[in-house]
């Protein structure tokens, strides 16, 4: 069975992409465009690349980006 949670090819580029590369993802809705977003801000706090700023088109986007921040940590301060 494959793990539903498991990112696709292009995902795992996005995230594991440079930190000195700036990336716009575009996709339809309900891509994981947004677990891409957060994926790849966790994986450059852990990398210690401070301050981030997550940029969404639209009210609900941000408000479910500052759900899933502080699900993950990324928040602590």
């Amino acid at each position: 069975m494959e793990d539903r949670h498991a990112l696709t090819e292009e995902q795992a580029h996005v995230v594991a992409a440079s930190e000195r590369e700036a990336l716009c993802v575009v996709s339809c809705a309900g891509s994981g465009k947004t677990r891409v977003l957060i994926e790849r801000a966790s994986r450059l706090v852990q990398m210690g690349d401070e301050p981030l700023l997550l940029l969404t088109f639209s009210r609900a986007a941000a408000e479910e980006v500052r759900r899933r921040v502080l699900e993950v940590d990324l928040g602590r301060r």
